[in-house]
């Protein structure tokens, strides 16, 4: 899947929803553009791999479990 460039785009609750919900269910070295469940959802999203990947490892960054917070 080649990623395209498009305007920046906000995401919607359920989009963030359907994200979240991909979040739990991959591991963390799993949250990449080449994974194709993120691929697949990127595109019933209508985005692309790599923004999604990107809004996977945004979850990552405030999760205690990945950054050794309380």
């Amino acid at each position: 899947m080649v990623d395209t460039v498009r305007p920046n785009k906000r995401w919607t609750e359920d989009e963030t929803t359907l994200a979240l919900y991909l979040y739990f269910q991959l591991p963390f070295g799993k949250l990449h553009s080449n994974n194709p469940e993120i691929q697949l959802l990127a595109q019933g999203l209508d985005r692309s791999a790599s923004s999604v990947a990107m809004k996977l490892v945004n979850f990552a960054s405030l999760d205690p479990k990945i950054t050794g917070g309380a």
